[in-house]
C-alpha cells in the first residue's frame, strides 16, 4: 500500500504540517479564518511558548536604535549564542561514534569529548592538509572586491568560486580514500540562486537566499538551482552581510523552515560571509540556541584552513547514517519506532494517521502531536523510509532504564493497541521527566489522559538525541558566549545584564511520549451539553493532577479534549488525604476542604457523572510539584501558560517583569478562557452570519479578551440575536466571570493577610505552610463554583437543546 494513503494525509500535509493554521494553543491543525497577530515574530523561531514578555529594559536601552523585531531576536537568542574554535565545530559536525568513557555534566547525557570524531583520526588529518594545501593554491585566483557604501552583491561570485574550490580540494582528497559508505555530498556544490526560501509561516518573514550548497543536478548559475525533492532538507544556505546581527537573523529564518519540516531534527547548518571583516562562520542552530565558528578570515591562510576543516567534516556525512546531517534514527516524521512493554529490544513501527499539533521554532520545545496506528507486522528492521534524502531504517534503540518511563501496567499494554497519540517535545534537561512523572502520579484520576510510557529518544544504545555537543561543556563559560548585538561596545557593556538564569548552556533532549485516548478539540463539539461535559471532565481530571500533588500551570484549548464516545475512566474520587502529603503531613486548615469536598461530591452526583468520561486533561510541559512549590517566591520567567488563556495578573506581571505567585487561581481563569473560546469559535458557526455584538465578541477574544464579559453582560436582554450556543452559554458564562472575579479579589485579601507576599522579590522565602492551605482551598473553592454553576444550568441545556448538530 502506497504510505500517502496509508497515512490518509494528502500530501502537503505531510511535507509540511506546519503550514496549516492552528488555533491558539490547540493541539488540532485545521484551516482557520483567523490569526493571532499579537504573538510576536521571533516567538515562533526562538520559543514554543505562544507568549514572551520581551521586557527586559537594559536590552532596550542597550539596542534601543534597531528595529523592533531584532529587538525581539536580541532579547529571545542573544543569551544563547556561543562561538568555538573552528577545530571543535568540525567535530561538532563531524560523523562520530559513542566511546564506552563518559566525562559529562549530565551522566545520562555524553557531551562532544565522549566521541570518537571521524574528522580527525589519522587518516583524516593527512587528507585534510593535502586538501588544505589544494585550497590555497586555487585561491590566488579569486579577486576580492572591497565593501563600498554597504553593498554585497559583489561579493556573491568569489565567493561562489572559493567555496566550490574548497569543495573540489575536499572531494578530490576524499575519493583517494574509498571510504566504503556513500556520502550524501558526494556531488555537493554552491550556486547563486535567485530565489526567495519560502516560509509558509504567516508570522516569518521571507529570506532572499542568493548563494546554495545544493545536489548538482545540472543547474545552471542564473536559473533555477531547485535539487531534487529529497534533497530540499539539504541545501546549505550561504549568508552574506556586513552586520552580524542581520546575518543571525537571517540564518534563523533559513533554520526555521528546515526545521519546521523535520521536528526531530537536531540541527541546520548555515554559512555565513561578514563582507566588513572578510569573515565566514559556519552556524548551527539548533534546539538550544547558535553554535558558531570563530571567525575565518576567507582571505588569510589561517582562515582558509579553518573553512577547509568544517566543510571536510560536512562532506564526510554518509547517507546511511541520519545522525550525521541531524535527523533521528526512530523517525522520518512519518513513521515512529516505539518500543515495546517488557523492554523489547526490537520495538515496532507506527505510522502518522493525523496531524494534530506542530509548534515551529529553532530554540524551544517545538512540540508536535501526531495520531499513530502500529504498522501491522513491522518492525524497525523491515521498515526503509524513502520519504528523506537517506536510505537506513527506521530503528529502535531501547533506552536505558533511567531514560523511559512506563504508565500503569494497564495503560503500558495498550501501546499494541491503536490508535494512540504520540509527542515529540525538546524538553530542558531538568524538566525532562515534569510531564511522565504528572501523569503517572494522576494515572488513577478521572478526566485524565492515560500515560502509556515516555522516553528520551535514541540515536543508538546509550546515545540520546539532544543538543549536547553543541553547547559549552562548563555551565555559565562565557568565554563561548557570542555576543551578537552591535556595535561592539555595546555588545561588551550588554554581557553584565545576562540574566544568571540564562548563563547556563540550553541543554535540551528529545522526548517522546505516549498516551491514550485520542480526543477533538473543545471548538469541534456538537452541541452544548457536550461541551459541559466536556468541560467539567477535564476540570476533574485538573483536580486530580492537583490532589496528586502537582500544579498543572498551563490550562488551555489544547490541552483540554473532548472524547466524540464516552470512554471509560477510573471513578472520580476526592482523597483529601493526599494534600497532606507535600508537607508531611503537616497540620492544614481541613475544615474548609472537607466542606469544599462535600459540595463537589455533591455536584458530581447531582450531574449525573459516572465513569463514562467525556473530556480530559493532557500536558504537563510546565506542571510543578506541589512540595515547595510555595517555599519561595517565583520569578517573572518562571509564569507558565498559552498567552491567549492566561490570567490577566499573570500575563501583566509577565508583561513588567515582575515576581509572581501562580496559584490555582490562574488556572481557574484560564479555564474560563478556553470556555469562553470554545463557545465563540465553535467551528460548527465560524462561517455563518452572526450579528455585529458577536463578532465584536470574536474579535475581542484576541484584542481585548477583557471586554468580552461586558459584552456579554449587555448581550443577556436579546440573546435571540446570537448564534445557539452563544444563547445557551453567554448566561453560564456571565454568572462564571463573577464568581471568579470574586474569587480574585478573596485570594488577594486571603495573601495580604498572611503577609505581603505580592511585594516578596524572586527566591525570597514564603509562609509555606500558610500559603500551601490557601491553594488547597481556592483550588477546591474555584472546582466547586463552576460545579454548581453547571447544576443551575444544566436542565434549561437539557430543556432548550438549541445547539445540537445531529
Amino acid at each position: 500500500m502506497p504510505l500517502s494513503r496509508l497515512l490518509r494525509l494528502p500530501k502537503r500535509t505531510l511535507r509540511t504540517p506546519w503550514s496549516l493554521q492552528v488555533v491558539p494553543g490547540s493541539k488540532l491543525a485545521r484551516y482557520s479564518t483567523t490569526t493571532s497577530s499579537e504573538q510576536g515574530e521571533w516567538a515562533c523561531f526562538l520559543s514554543s511558548r505562544p507568549y514572551s514578555p520581551m521586557t527586559d529594559p537594559r536590552l532596550s536601552s542597550l539596542i534601543g536604535s534597531q528595529t523592533s523585531r531584532q529587538l525581539n531576536l536580541a532579547k529571545m537568542v542573544m543569551f544563547h549564542t556561543w562561538q568555538f574554535p573552528y577545530e571543535r565545530i568540525a567535530r561538532m559536525l563531524s560523523p562520530k561514534a559513542l566511546t564506552g568513557s563518559r566525562n559529562s555534566n549530565h551522566d545520562d547525557v555524553p557531551n562532544l569529548d565522549n566521541y570518537d570524531c571521524q574528522v580527525y583520526n589519522q587518516q583524516m588529518k593527512a587528507a585534510i592538509e593535502e586538501a588544505v594545501s589544494q585550497y590555497f593554491a586555487s585561491q590566488r585566483n579569486v579577486s576580492w572586491p572591497r565593501l563600498a557604501s554597504g553593498e554585497t552583491l559583489e561579493f556573491y561570485k568569489p565567493l561562489e568560486m572559493s567555496l566550490n574550490a574548497a569543495v573540489h580540494a575536499c572531494k578530490t582528497v576524499i575519493s583517494s580514500l574509498k571510504l566504503s559508505e556513500p556520502l550524501l555530498y558526494s556531488n555537493l556544490r554552491f550556486v547563486i540562486n535567485y530565489e526567495k526560501i519560502k516560509d509558509e509561516d504567516e508570522d516569518v518573514e521571507d529570506v532572499k537566499v542568493e548563494l546554495v550548497g545544493v545536489y548538482d543536478s545540472g543547474c545552471t548559475a542564473k536559473g533555477s538551482s531547485r535539487d531534487p525533492p529529497a534533497s530540499e532538507q539539504h541545501r546549505i544556505a550561504v549568508l552574506v552581510g556586513n552586520r552580524d546581527f542581520r546575518i543571525v537573523k537571517n540564518a534563523l529564518t533559513c533554520a526555521h523552515t528546515q526545521l519546521s519540516l523535520s521536528p526531530s531534527r537536531t540541527f541546520s547548518l548555515v554559512l555565513s560571509l561578514n563582507c566588513a571583516t572578510m569573515s565566514l562562520r559556519f552556524l548551527i542552530l539548533h534546539r538550544g540556541g547558535l553554535s558558531a565558528s570563530e571567525p575565518c578570515n576567507i582571505m588569510e591562510p589561517e582562515g582558509q584552513r579553518g573553512i577547509i576543516h568544517m566543510l571536510f567534516s560536512v562532506l564526510l556525512w554518509r547517507s546511511t547514517v541520519p545522525k550525521d546531517f541531524g535527523f533521528p534514527s526512530f523517525t522520518n516524521e512519518h513513521l515512529f519506532a516505539v518500543p515495546k512493554p517488557k523492554n523489547d529490544s526490537e520495538g515496532t513501527i507506527a505510522y502518522v494517521q493525523e496531524v494534530l499539533h506542530h509548534s515551529p521554532c529553532v530554540r524551544g520545545r517545538a512540540t508536535g502531536a501526531n495520531t499513530v496506528c502500529l504498522l501491522p507486522n513491522a518492525t524497525s528492521s523491515t521498515v526503509s523510509p524513502a520519504l528523506l534524502p537517506f536510505t537506513a531504517p527506521i530503528t529502535h534503540h531501547q533506552p536505558p532504564p533511567a531514560s523511559i518511563r512506563w504508565g500503569n501496567e494497564k495503560a503500558s499494554a495498550s501501546i499494541l493497541e491503536g490508535p494512540f497519540v504520540i509527542k515529540r517535545s525538546w524538553q530542558q534537561h531538568h524538566r525532562r521527566w515534569d510531564e511522565p512523572d504528572m501523569l503517572n502520579a494522576a494515572s488513577n484520576c478521572f478526566g485524565v489522559a492515560q500515560h502509556i510510557c515516555s522516553y528520551v529518544g535514541q540515536q543508538a544504545p546509550g546515545d540520546p538525541v539532544s543538543n549536547q555537543i553543541y553547547l559549552p561543556f562548563e555551565p555559565g563559560d562565557d568565554n563561548c558566549r557570542w555576543m551578537v548585538p552591535e556595535p561592539a561596545a555595546a555588545a561588551t557593556n550588554l554581557m553584565s545584564t545576562v540574566p544568571s538564569n540564562m548563563r547556563i548552556p540550553d541543554l535540551r533532549l528529545c522526548m517522546v511520549t505516549l498516551t491514550k485516548p485520542r480526543g477533538e478539540s473543545l471548538i469541534n463539539v456538537p452541541s452544548s451539553l457536550q461541551l459541559c461535559d466536556g468541560i467539567l471532565h477535564a476540570l476533574l481530571g485538573w483536580v486530580g493532577i492537583y490532589m496528586a500533588g502537582y500544579m498543572q500551570r498551563d490550562v488551555s484549548l489544547g490541552n483540554l479534549y473532548w472524547l466524540p464516545k464516552p470512554t471509560e475512566m477510573p471513578p472520580f474520587i476526592l482523597d483529601l488525604a493526599r494534600l497532606t502529603q507535600p508537607l508531611g503531613g503537616a497540620s492544614l486548615a481541613m475544615a474548609p476542604l472537607l466542606l469544599y469536598a462535600e459540595r463537589i461530591n455533591q455536584a458530581v452526583k447531582s450531574l449525573g457523572i459516572s465513569t463514562q468520561g467525556r473530556g480530559f486533561i493532557a500536558d504537563g510541559d510546565h506542571s510543578m510539584k506541589l512540595e515547595g512549590y510555595y517555599s519561595k517566591m517565583q520569578s517573572a520567567d518562571m509564569i507558565s501558560g498559552t498567552r491567549q488563556f492566561m490570567s490577566a495578573n499573570s500575563l501583566l506581571a509577565m508583561k513588567n517583569n515582575k515576581a509572581y505567585l501562580q496559584s490555582p487561581v490562574d488556572d481557574h481563569q484560564s479555564l474560563y478562557f478556553v470556555a469562553q473560546w470554545a463557545v465563540l469559535r465553535n467551528t460548527h458557526f465560524l462561517h455563518t452570519s452572526v450579528s455585529t455584538a458577536e463578532e465584536l465578541m470574536r474579535s475581542a477574544i484576541e484584542v481585548d479578551r477583557q471586554l468580552v464579559p461586558t459584552l456579554m453582560k449587555e448581550a443577556l436582554p436579546d440573546l435571540n440575536k446570537f448564534t445557539p450556543i452563544s444563547q445557551d452559554w453567554i448566561p453560564i458564562l456571565v454568572e462564571w466571570r463573577n464568581s471568579l472575579d470574586q474569587l480574585g479579589v478573596d485570594w488577594s485579601r486571603a495573601l495580604k493577610r498572611i503577609g505581603n507576599v505580592e511585594e516578596t522579590r524572586p527566591g525570597e522565602p514564603l509562609p509555606e505552610v500558610e500559603l500551601l492551605s490557601l491553594s488547597h482551598q481556592f483550588a477546591l473553592r474555584g472546582v466547586c463554583e463552576v460545579l454548581e454553576i453547571m447544576v443551575r444550568h444544566r436542565p434549561r441545556l437539557e430543556a432548550s437543546q438549541k445547539f445540537l448538530v445531529k
